[in-house]
Formats: structure tokens, sequence, C-alpha cells
């Protein structure tokens, strides 16, 4: 082992001698004693291994001590620490080295949990040792996250040694929660809820000729559905053990709420369409008052934002639309308080354009008043989930009335024009029978005017709604993760009935009704070879 303790005086006379040690060295059958001995002479010249000798380096990391005795991982240690605190030049090759062992070896059965104990230590030293090897650490967690299509073991021990870390370095715990929720999303936008409830559909099929496995039943039955519900599982659970210590809520909940906003913004708003991940703010918001407040005004102020992009104010809208509707948590008073401050909003900005433009009823312009549409159907969704008990209240329905909602559906801005034909249908039926304002003769009107809407192509002006159907807390479909869920949730069930007289709908996805009942209502409202071609779709 003396060319490796004099490095700097490596010639081409020892370089045979030399590369015969690196190979015994990354012989497996090599005795631990000789590794010991290697490690040990190793660690006291440390300080000579510096950028030159990146291929001892090398070969050094790649010893597989993990499976080795304790003496091994002891000397492993030593020297690491030694290597880095030498020769920081190392420190992003040695943490990747060590976080490729957060990854299961193929057929191991469980996690070491020595190694993964030297590990978290070694990473510990390295925080207090090199305070600002933080980011190299966080960009080497995220570029060495097991791709999606690995095996759900190896993501979720991952994920739980990544968790971990932010016991002993609270100070990186916004870095590695948005690294998690970033591959969540990438996973949950890989599998649709159609594709969940198909996989679901084809096993009861199948549990009806044959006799399954009761443990089988847990799981979902799509294999991406499957990783996320494990994770989100472990994901909600880790938020509780966080914010609450013998079921009290604790301060630093609280800083794990704004750190769960930040992921928000970064990877969840932007996104159209996730089914799941969301329910990461449902969840936490149901912890305290002021947290689902908060939320609340943190995307009302993006949606009065105007420079904001239009899209992002659209999906806060919905998002604050599908909260105040779909959590039980939420007070009937704060959902009034709430619907008032968007149905004034709305009323300034009708007064306002009214002012400034003309308006064509018959045209709705909705590249100019994207957000004012978004926020109508915001208003009329939440009506629909809420009137019932607005009703019951005391003064419900002068409160109703007090809101001016047929001043602004008179409008020439003509939101029920926009609008999603089955919402505003719902609404209209619930807000008729209850008397409070009618909409059927400016839903005839609409009908009977099929005019292109500015802002959209002609192919598709007849054929979608330009406010599409994202409902951002529709039903929650994951089996394991949905424990964490279910007790907070309002399932939509409707005794109104509709504009058809269909009668009673419970709300399995509200937004698959929607979406049909709005393929319906286009079909009632289009030309004869027009609704031909939609009844194909």
């Amino acid at each position: 082992m003396d060319n490796v303790l004099q490095l700097e005086h490596n010639t081409s006379e020892t370089e045979a001698k030399f590369n015969l040690i690196l190979k015994q060295i990354q012989d497996p059958a090599v005795k631990s004693s000789q590794l010991v001995e290697w490690l040990k002479q190793c660690t006291s010249a440390a300080h000579l291994l510096d950028k030159n000798h990146k291929k001892v380096v090398d070969v050094l990391l790649k010893v597989q001590w993990m499976e080795r005795e304790p003496e091994v991982i002891a000397g492993f240690q030593s020297f690491v620490v030694s290597l880095v605190a030498a020769n920081p030049v190392h420190l992003r090759s040695v943490i990747k080295s060590l976080i490729c062992c957060f990854v299961p070896i193929l057929n191991q059965k469980i996690s070491d949990t020595r190694s993964d104990t030297t590990i978290h230590l070694v990473l510990k030293t390295f925080l207090n040792l090199i305070p600002q090897s933080s980011s190299t650490i966080t960009t080497v967690f995220c570029n060495s996250f097991p791709y999606m299509s690995k095996p759900s073991k190896t993501i979720v021990l991952y994920v739980q040694n990544l968790l971990y870390v932010t016991t002993y370095a609270p100070h990186i715990r916004s870095e590695i929660l948005e690294i998690i929720v970033k591959k969540l999303t990438d996973i949950d936008v890989h599998v649709t809820r159609e594709e969940i409830e198909k996989a679901e559909e084809k096993y009861v099929d199948e549990e009806a000729l044959f006799k399954m496995d009761e443990d089988a039943a847990e799981e979902m039955k799509h294999p991406l559905a499957n990783k996320l519900d494990v994770l989100m599982q472990l994901l909600f659970q880790y938020i509780k053990e966080v914010s609450f210590k013998n079921e009290n809520l604790v301060a630093e909940s609280s800083k794990l709420f704004w750190e769960l906003i930040t992921c928000f913004d970064k990877f969840i708003l932007p996104v159209h369409e996730l089914v799941h991940v969301q329910f990461i703010m449902f969840y936490v918001c149901s912890f305290k008052q002021s947290f689902f407040k908060k939320f609340i005004s943190h995307c009302w102020n993006k949606v009065v934002d105007p420079s904001i992009a239009c899209v992002i104010r659209k999906s806060s809208a919905c998002y604050i639309a599908s909260l105040l509707a779909r959590a039980s948590y939420i007070s009937l008073p704060l959902v009034m308080s709430w619907l008032s401050e968007m149905v004034a909003w709305a009323h300034r900005y009708m007064q306002e354009s009214l002012d400034s433009v003309f308006i064509d009823a018959y045209c709705c312009d909705i590249s100019r008043h994207y957000t004012f549409y978004s926020i109508c159907q915001a208003i009329f969704y939440v009506l629909i989930f809420r009137h019932k008990k607005i009703f019951e209240a005391d003064n419900g329905y002068n409160y109703l009335v007090s809101l001016n909602l047929q001043h602004l559906l008179t409008s020439p801005l003509n939101p029920l024009k926009v609008c999603l034909p089955s919402i505003v249908s719902l609404f209209s039926s619930i807000m008729r029978s209850h008397q409070v304002v009618y909409c059927d003769t400016i839903i005839e009107r609409n009908n009977r005017m099929v005019l292109p809407i500015a802002g959209l192509s002609a192919t598709t002006s007849t054929d979608f709604n330009p406010l599409e159907t994202f409902f951002p807390f529709d039903p929650y479909v994951l089996k394991r993760s949905c424990a964490f869920i279910e007790t907070l949730y309002i399932v939509w069930e409707s005794d109104e009935l509709d504009a058809e007289g269909d009668g009673k709908h419970v709300d399995s996805s509200m937004s698959d009704w929607l979406m049909t009942e709005t393929l319906n209502n286009l079909s009632k409202s289009l030309p004869k070879s027009l609704s031909t071609t939609l009844d194909a779709v």
C-alpha cells in the first residue's frame, strides 16, 4: 500500500504495482481485515488525495462497504470524512456514492440499517464541517432520485431517507420537500383518473371470477397509481408527525405550511389537471383555521394580480372554489365571506369594463375577460355545493339576494354564455327552485345564438368550453392514502333536479359528469350537422 501513501511520488516504474493494488481494492473477495488496513492508510494519507488522484478516490468510493463487517463500515466512514475535510473538491463524488446507497441493491430484501445510519452520520458531519455543502447535497438528492419506472420499494426507501435527512438538517427541509413534490407531480401527470378507474374496474371484473388475495385488494391496480398512493401516504404521515406532538399542533407546523405553499406555487399550481398531489395542501390546511385562510388569501392575491399570467389566475380561482366547496373543515360563515368577496370583485370588474369599452353580449371576449369568467364559474361552483347550508342558515336567502347576482348575470359580459354549460345548468336550476335569480331566459337566448367566442379559433369554439373542467379537489381515488382525506371531504350529492329532470347525482367524479353534461348541452344548441359530429365524441 506504499503506492497509495506516497501518491505524490508516483512514477512510471510503480505504475504496474499501483494498478495491481487498485484491482485488489475492487475485488469483492478481498478480506475485510485487509480492506480495513487499506482504509486506515488512505485515511492517514487523505491530505495527499487531491484532484489529480481522482482515479484512486473513485476506486475507493466504489468499495462495497455496506455489506461488510462493522469495522469496514467504521473505516469507510472515517476515510470519507477525512478525505472531504482535507480536499473538499471530492465532496460531490463522495455524496453521490453515499446517496446511491439509499437505493437498495438488486434482490436485497431490506435496506441495511447499519449502512443507512452511517450514511446519515456522514452527511450530518459534512453539513457541520462544510456549511456550504447543503446545496451540493440537495443537488445530488435531486439528480439521484429513482425514475418512476423503478420498483415501488426503491422509490419509497429513497424518499424515506430524504425525509429522515430533514430530522437532523431542518435548514434544507424546504429543498427536500420541493424535490419530493416535484417527483410526485411527475408521477401524477403520467396517470389520469380515467386510467386509474379503468384498472380498478378490470380488477373488480376479475375478482368476480377468481378469489383474490385480501392484501392485493388494498393495492392500486395501476402500477404508477400504486406507487403514488404509497408515496402520498408516506408524505401525509410525515406532515402529520412534524406538525403534531402528542396530538397537539406545534409551532413547527407553521413553517412547514409555508414550505408547502412554496412547493405549491412552483410545482402544483402551474400544472393542469393534476389528480392527487394537490391534496397535500387540502390536508395541511385542515390543521388550523389560519392555514386555510392564508392559503385562500394566497390564491386570491394571484387571482386579482393583473401582472400574473391569466392561466395562473384562473387556476388560483379554481383552487379557491374547489377548497371552499369540498373542505368540510371550512365553516359556512367563511364560505359566505369569500363568496361575497368574489362577487364584489366581479361587480367592480363588470362596472369598470362597461365604463371603458363597448361590450357585445353575444360575442364574449374571453381573451380580455378571462379572469372575470373564471371567478364567475368559481362562484357558481361554490353555490352548487354549499347552497343547502346557506339556505338553512339564518338570513341565508337574504344573503344570496344581497349578492345581486341578477345584475351580474344580465350584464353584457354574459358569464352564463362562457361558463361550463353543466355548471350553468345546475346553478340555474338551484337558483330558480329557491326563487333567488332566474337564468332560463338568458340561457335560452345564448343557446339560440351559436356564435364564435373571441380568442378561440373557429375549429375549437364549438367543441370545448374555454374554461375547461378542472376542479382540483375532485374525489381522491387512491386507496391507502385516502384515509387522511376522507374525513375532511364533502362528497357532492344533489337532490335538486337538473335541467333535464335526471334527479339525484352522487359525486364519484363530478368532473366526469360535468363533461358529459357539457357535451349533451352543446349538442342541443348546435345545428344538426354539428350535433351529429359531437355525438360521435
